[in-house]
């Protein structure tokens, strides 16, 4: 079985469980009670869905989007996986440093300084 990263469950967890299901099993998903897909239960339908995940009072479980797809549509999970990246937080993200460089005729070449050096500063990581 394939370990899944935190963030790519968390992704996974925020995709519509409505459009997940159509796609899963080909037909819309109730709105109110129905049995649980995820085990055998011909008595009373006990699962009902609340907010973006299925509540079963049969199992008494949550089941989520991930638990969907990695239950019935393993297939999806994988097309998923190599086509979403899930990077940093973009709150966290600091774009790059730009550096300002003075006209060469205001810069202090008294102390060693080469202009080759400077260059070779300003190009550092482009």
């Amino acid at each position: 079985m394939q370990k899944y990263s935190r963030e790519f469950i968390e992704y996974v967890n925020n995709l519509s469980i409505w459009e997940e299901y159509r796609s899963t099993f080909g037909q819309p998903l109730p709105s109110g009670k129905f049995f649980c897909p995820f085990h055998t239960n011909v008595n009373t339908p006990a699962a009902k869905v609340y907010g973006n995940h299925i509540k079963c009072f049969s199992c008494n479980r949550n089941y989520t989007v991930f638990d969907l797809l990695r239950t019935f549509n393993p297939s999806r999970l994988d097309s998923l996986v190599k086509s979403v990246v899930v990077g940093p937080d973009k709150s966290q993200f600091q774009p790059p440093r730009v550096v300002k460089v003075p006209p060469l005729h205001e810069l202090d070449l008294s102390n060693g300084v080469t202009i080759e050096l400077l260059n070779k500063i300003i190009e550092y990581g482009t």
